[in-house]
């Protein structure tokens, strides 16, 4: 009886191994996906940068070989329109949209994946429990406990609440619009 558990234990824990080490693409779950036929990968990569900008967006970090644009985050200048909670309770500082693309080809068809998470700051929120964290009552006071090594940047805990599709369709449909474009063409280095 003991090998048969033992083997039915086994197989069990080589099925999750082999599910587990295969990691899945980006999904609809996580990103919206538009396709572009005909359309050069640099051309597609040019026109979600643009779109990007044109949306109000600063490009952080771009990098064409492997696809990626990432924006710096913007923050929420209606009270609180992203996190969805009355005026009285946000500051135009505690809200924020990051935004992720990534332009990747397969034969003639060009795929651009976009993200854009709406966080919320819970900077307060992380100071309040953070002695709770250390498993002792007696109160330290090292410059790092203080926050004193570190920048206010460092120090600032952002929280993602939900992800803004419809910004996100509005990137991409800015994208195929400019992708689409007569004479659009990549852009030199």
């Amino acid at each position: 009886m003991i090998r048969l558990v033992d083997a039915r234990f086994a197989w069990i824990c080589a099925l999750f191994v082999v599910e587990g080490c295969a990691a899945p693409g980006p999904s609809t779950a996580q990103h919206t996906i538009i396709h572009l036929q005909g359309v050069d990968r640099a051309v597609a990569f040019n026109a979600a940068e643009l779109a990007l900008v044109k949306l109000g967006y600063k490009i952080d970090r771009q990098d064409l070989s492997s696809g990626i644009l990432e924006a710096a985050p913007v923050a929420d200048a209606g009270g609180g329109e992203l996190t969805r909670r009355p005026a009285r309770l946000s500051s135009p500082s505690d809200a924020r949209r990051v935004a992720k693309v990534r332009v990747e080809q397969v034969g003639d068809t060009v795929s651009v994946h976009c993200q854009v998470l709406v966080q919320e700051q819970t900077t307060q929120t992380h100071r309040l429990f953070a002695d709770d964290r250390h498993g002792q009552d007696t109160p330290t006071n090292t410059p790092i406990e203080r926050e004193a090594a570190t920048t206010v940047q460092q120090n600032t805990v952002w929280r993602t609440i939900r992800r803004d599709r419809d910004n996100e369709r509005q990137i991409l449909a800015a994208v195929a619009d400019n992708a689409a474009r007569p004479g659009a063409h990549p852009l030199q280095p």
